[in-house]
């Protein structure tokens, strides 16, 4: 029997890859250039789908790819939580899962994996999922023609754009692209074609970035009561755009060729409003250092880092991503070099959403060499057995915030021996409006067998390609 089903994926894997070569060979260069929306309200799964027992068994076989993909349990006591279902006042959360993706083949195998794994634990209908790809040249579009056959199986809602085209050159500046681009994931939440069945509203956005991490890390951030969580992002030294923030490190004395360095420098500010270092500890404020060698959550002013989980409520009342000086309250005087993510966290405190948190055991790499490093403890962080989480507590934002200059326009650079502190607060607080009232298909066994072949794939250091539509 244990043959026979070996074989029955193996040709079911067989079958895709075959089927990829005939696509792309015949196709994909017509594809890329026509955009496709590809959208589902959700409800069409089959019968046993739907059913507990088939639940169970699809997450289990999820995590099983999970584990094969380099997701290993990083600290005592997460097979346990790894049951612990998300809730809210007594009921499952109602989470939105959107993304942008530009250029992603080569992580997609595992990014799809670790998103349907998360997804996989809601009920259909608390669930949906916003993907915004465009101006993508390899292989991206056709991994999500496939995400988007699994969802359907799954009946989970979905509103999937790819071949966008959207340019930079319509744009004056990188930051205003960025906050549209940003915008056009949360387009369903706001069009009203995302909403939980009965009317009711989404608790949570997950809002990712194209990094590598686990489901594991989602349920954590979405088991904070914060309105803002976030984990840490890694950045090998071979891999950085940065090598100019790294030289003082260097100049030190410090061999940053093999250890993973904190990425998120741009955006990320501790509770004191000082900028996040490289190195751990990451913070400078001594509450937030001793819960971060503790493994636990710590305030902080504003973080990104790969992955944000946000409290729904402020976005459904209107607030949305913006540039310097746009909308939602901002003006003049404010900080030259923040990102549209920089904006969102000011935004949210000056709405009264003040409770951002980190969870330092939640950690992210935009390649698998360094994703794979930090399944082992990091020195000078992990010196301390981490313990449970503690939740999010408000407090008032910091009289300032690190600022680094950048000049308007495409040039990524800040001007880092240039910081200054910023005021937090506006005059003009952001305008929230009142809260929102409320063919054959493939089997979803051969989809799974599929993508697990492309993901022993990207294991191997192959170059791994999207499966195509699969009916087997």
């Amino acid at each position: 029997m244990f043959r026979q089903r070996r074989l029955v994926l193996a040709l079911a894997a067989i079958t895709g890859i075959l089927l990829l070569h005939n696509l792309a060979s015949t196709t994909s260069r017509n594809r890329s250039h026509k955009i496709t929306i590809l959208r589902s309200s959700g409800g069409a799964a089959s019968a046993p789908a739907q059913t507990s027992e088939r639940r169970r068994w699809l997450r289990s076989r999820l995590a099983s790819l999970g584990r094969t993909g380099g997701c290993k349990l990083r600290f005592a006591g997460e097979a346990a939580e790894a049951e612990a279902a998300p809730a809210v006042g007594g009921r499952r959360k109602r989470v939105f899962y959107g993304a942008n993706l530009y250029n992603n083949a080569p992580s997609m195998a595992h990014w799809l994996v670790e998103l349907l794994q998360s997804v996989a634990e809601h009920e259909p209908a608390d669930a949906f999922v916003s993907v915004y790809e465009s101006g993508s040249t390899d292989a991206t579009p056709r991994w999500l023609a496939f995400l988007a056959d699994v969802l359907a199986e799954l009946g989970v809602p979905f509103s999937i754009v790819s071949n966008a085209t959207d340019v930079k050159a319509g744009y004056a500046d990188r930051i205003e692209f960025m906050a549209h681009i940003r915008n056009q994931i949360l387009r369903p939440l706001h069009e009203g074609f995302a909403q939980p069945a009965g009317g009711a509203e989404y608790d949570k956005l997950v809002l990712m970035n194209d990094v590598f991490f686990c489901a594991r890390d989602v349920r954590r951030l979405l088991a904070l009561d914060a309105d803002l969580a976030c984990g840490l992002d890694f950045d090998n030294v071979n891999n950085t755009r940065k090598a100019g923030e790294l030289q003082p490190l260097i100049d030190r004395g410090v061999d940053v060729s093999r250890m993973p360095l904190f990425y998120d420098v741009w955006v990320a500010r501790g509770i004191d409003g000082a900028r996040f270092s490289k190195l751990p500890p990451y913070v400078s404020d001594a509450a937030s250092v001793a819960q971060a060698h503790g493994g636990k959550p710590f305030r902080v002013y504003c973080c990104w880092n790969g992955i944000a989980v946000l409290r729904a409520a402020p976005f459904l009342r209107g607030l949305r991503f913006r540039a310097l000086g746009g909308g939602s309250g901002g003006g003049g005087g404010e900080c030259s070099g923040a990102s549209e993510c920089s904006f969102m966290c000011k935004d949210l405190w000056n709405s009264g959403y003040t409770r951002v948190m980190v969870d330092p055991m939640v950690r992210l790499a935009y390649d698998r060499p360094t994703f794979e490093s930090l399944q082992q403890p990091i020195s000078g962080l992990d010196d301390v057995a981490p313990t449970a989480s503690v939740a999010a507590a408000a407090s008032a934002p910091p009289k300032s915030v690190t600022c680094c200059p950048r000049a308007h326009g495409w040039d990524r650079r800040l001007y880092w021996s240039k910081c200054y502190a910023e005021p937090t607060r506006s005059a003009a607080q952001p305008k929230l409006g009142p809260a929102a009232a409320g063919g054959a298909k493939p089997r979803i066994a051969d989809l799974l067998a599929v993508l697990q072949a492309f993901q022993q794939d990207s294991l191997s250091d192959r170059s791994p390609s999207p499966p195509s539509s699969v009916a087997v």
